[in-house]
């Protein structure tokens, strides 16, 4: 089983997946990571709409009841601004759903069955909680 939060997954977990299958990989492993993509992206699709959720909730309205916008000294609108009613609860809101845990069926990908295929290290640090990286133990040797 592999474990993640909502913290973790976001477009660039997807970027980085599509990438990842993008790669020769063995059929057996590129299914598997194939249906791990799979949900990790109905995930992301349920983070979405409660981020959404969340917004709407905090946002201040108008007497209409649409998102009041954010205007300058001269009165004009602040693109991607909003007044939020309650910022302490707007952000207890979002760090809860952010640390949601998420379990998805499947296990780590040692690397070692993927063979000699070139990883990017970028992309390997991306995927972690995907790819079970092995740390060969280094010993230090002293001449006597």
């Amino acid at each position: 089983m592999l474990h993640l939060k909502y913290k973790n997954i976001n477009d660039d977990t997807t970027a980085s997946l599509n990438e990842f299958l993008a790669l020769d990989l063995p059929i057996k492993e590129g299914i598997k990571i194939a249906k791990i993509s799979k949900k990790i992206n109905e995930h992301i699709e349920l983070k979405r709409e409660f981020e959404k959720k969340i917004f709407e909730k905090y946002s201040e309205k108008d007497e209409t009841g649409a998102i009041k916008p954010v205007k300058n000294e001269a009165g004009e609108i602040i693109p991607n601004q909003v007044y939020i009613t309650d910022p302490e609860a707007y952000t207890k809101d979002v760090l809860e759903l952010e640390d949601v845990d998420i379990e998805i069926s499947g296990e780590k990908i040692n690397l070692d069955i993927l063979g000699l295929i070139k990883i990017k290290p970028s992309l390997l640090l991306k995927l972690e909680w995907l790819v079970d990286i092995e740390e060969e133990e280094v010993t230090e040797t002293s001449k006597s």
